[in-house]
């Protein structure tokens, strides 16, 4: 499974010629991490209103405000994503995401770092809004292992 998206994500990158990057903030479960990510477009429908993408993303961070045990982790995630303007708008969108994350999260319990794997499906939902163009600002709710708000700079490359 891991193996095929990564090479869906690959293969996408090649074939569209429309990409975004962006860098994003997480105030999750357990810890607070930054990250970046891609998103090449796959397919545009009504004008751009609704668009269909990939996306492939790298997170880490650590327990910087909390009192846990978790000393830092690290997060590989990758879907697919839609983000709609029908309903709100041209300046504002909705965001839907849907993804596998692999996570892994180094705990110190009695001085004794171990490490713990946690991987699963994720799902967030949100919306966003484009200010300046070619940037836009999202905030969104993301469910799954490290669920909590995510907010995100993007930056289309076209």
């Amino acid at each position: 499974m891991k193996t095929l998206i990564f090479v869906l994500l690959l293969s996408s990158i090649s074939i569209c010629q429309k990409v975004s990057v962006g860098s994003s903030y997480q105030l999750g479960k357990n810890a607070e991490s930054i990250g970046a990510f891609v998103s090449p477009e796959i397919i545009t429908l009504n004008n751009r209103k609704v668009i269909f993408r990939l996306y492939g993303g790298y997170y880490l961070g650590n327990n910087w405000g909390y009192q846990s045990n978790i000393v830092s982790h690290h997060r590989l995630e990758a879907g697919f994503e839609s983000k709609n303007t029908m309903v709100t708008g041209e300046k504002f969108f909705n965001h839907i995401s849907f993804g596998y994350s692999i996570q892994q999260n180094k705990i110190m319990e009695n001085n004794i770092t171990e490490t713990m794997s946690k991987d699963g499906w994720n799902f967030s939902f949100g919306f966003g809004t484009r200010l300046i163009n070619p940037f836009s600002f999202m905030a969104k709710y993301v469910w799954g292992p490290e669920k909590g708000i995510r907010l995100t700079m993007e930056y289309d490359l076209f």
